[in-house]
């Protein structure tokens, strides 16, 4: 059980690294780390103004992308517990993937990106 949190904690952080990574790669800028008041919530403060819009979706792309590679390894490495990495996946990306009107997550960003709402 230690395994499966401790891989979850290592795809939250990589997560949160993808989008700074890859931010400034594309000319936006990290500018720290920020803890949010709904329970676990932590994220990187990122200046995007500038980017275009496939370089803003691309940021916000970066960290889901990110997670399925950690999931990947960690199934490859420890396959007895797909079933764990799979549930993992699916309720990571259902959180923060699907646009939730009261939580701030790349899924509401994507689909305000996608409307043409600013972001």
């Amino acid at each position: 059980m230690f395994l499966v949190l401790g891989v979850t904690v290592v795809m939250i952080i990589v997560h949160e690294i993808a989008h700074a990574i890859v931010t400034q790669s594309l000319g936006g800028y990290f500018e720290g780390v920020e803890f949010r008041s709904f329970p676990l919530m932590v994220g990187v403060k990122l200046r995007v103004d500038g980017l275009s819009r496939p370089a803003l979706a691309t940021t916000l792309w970066a960290g889901p992308v990110s997670e399925v590679i950690v999931l990947g390894l960690a199934a490859a490495l420890d396959p007895q517990h797909l079933v764990w990495w799979a549930m993992i996946w699916g309720l990571e990306w259902g959180v923060n993937l699907i646009p939730w009107s009261f939580i701030p997550n790349d899924g509401t960003r994507l689909w305000r990106l996608w409307r043409g709402i600013p972001v």
